[in-house]
């Protein structure tokens, strides 16, 4: 047995039956113990403002809080549908992954993976819907995931709702890892 402060107990030759409660009575002899200095550092961020312009409307998330979200089931669309202001459709059984910014139809969303557009993030979507049940983006590939769910750039015109922006980790070859399921 072993408690902070108190010196270590090893116990030999206890008896356990099924059924029957045991009790022990244990003396543990208190010690003193020095610890040494703890340094607590982290980088762990919430989903923060990505720019001073439009502090409200622009969120960034790392792959790791994307990972470690409870429930998001290493899901992007999942994590994103925590945000504020943004909801989903899983009303009524759904096991969809629809991403609704702000009031607007799940279709009006635009996604970029590292500058390019993609139309869909989820696989086995329906019409008019933005998400099916399985998501297509690896997390362990993705970087940082960057929210605009209003005032994006010109660039993005096509966007009604929002505009994701996906961004890729870059491989080293000095810290190459595979990872196989």
């Amino acid at each position: 047995m072993s408690k902070v402060g108190y010196k270590t107990v090893v116990l030999y030759n206890i008896v356990v039956n099924s059924g029957n409660e045991n009790n022990y009575a244990i003396e543990l002899e208190q010690v003193t113990t020095s610890l040494t200095e703890v340094v607590i550092k982290t980088n762990k961020r919430t989903a923060r403002a990505a720019t001073l312009e439009t502090p409200l409307s622009v969120q960034r998330l790392t792959s790791e809080e994307i990972k470690s979200n409870p429930g998001g089931n290493f899901d992007i669309s999942k994590v994103i549908q925590t945000l504020p202001g943004v909801g989903g459709g899983q009303q009524g059984g759904s096991f969809r992954n629809d991403i609704i910014i702000r009031g607007g139809a799940p279709n009006e969303n635009v996604f970029y993976l590292d500058g390019i557009e993609v139309p869909v993030i989820n696989h086995f979507q329906t019409q008019g819907s933005s998400g099916g049940p399985q998501g297509i983006l690896n997390v362990s590939f993705i970087e940082d995931v960057k929210l605009s769910s209003s005032a994006f750039d010109a660039r993005y015109d096509n966007a009604l709702s929002s505009v994701f922006q996906f961004k890729q980790k870059m491989a080293t070859p000095i810290n190459s890892r595979v990872i196989s399921g």
